[in-house]
């Protein structure tokens, strides 16, 4: 049986553990706490962090938006940049609505030669695609809903 990644681990784990764990020197803390009250006395006293120790905020609002933005996930960052890249996209390549949506009018305010003309020209289309004019939905339907009670099967389930 060939030994797994782990098992070398684990016996290197074993041995330290039956190792007697040895104190540090004494003269190694008192010279390391001596380092580190020496370091802290040339920064000077700590005070309590208060709000007004704060960065403020750049008054530019572009680099407000790259302060916001960094504080973000690349994976929402990049999201953002993809919706705004197709935002400008649909901006410059979309054309102008014409026709009856940029009039704002409605159907009723259409001359009947209009409607005549787009009539014909649906007629046209639904003959060139090879479809036949749809039929207008009857006002009764062809036979009146029956009862639930008639959907049901008249045959009895067996449990056997």
């Amino acid at each position: 049986m060939e030994p797994t990644p782990d098992q070398p681990l684990d016996d290197f784990e074993r041995q330290l553990a039956r190792m007697p764990r040895r104190a540090a020197p004494p003269e190694w803390r008192a010279d390391i706490l001596a380092k580190a009250d020496a370091a802290a006395a040339a920064r000077g006293p700590e005070r309590p962090r208060s709000r007004a120790d704060a960065p403020s905020s750049p008054s530019n609002p572009v680099l407000q938006l790259w302060a916001w933005l960094t504080g973000i996930s690349p994976a929402w960052r990049a999201l953002a940049a993809v919706w705004a890249a197709c935002l400008a996209v649909n901006h410059f390549i979309a054309e102008a609505p014409t026709g009856l949506l940029a009039s704002g009018g409605d159907r009723g305010s259409l001359a009947p030669e209009q409607i005549a003309a787009a009539r014909a020209q649906r007629a046209e289309l639904l003959q060139l695609a090879g479809l036949s004019e749809p039929r207008s939905p009857d006002p009764q339907p062809a036979r009146p809903p029956g009862p639930r009670s008639a959907l049901r099967r008249p045959e009895r389930p067996s449990f056997g």
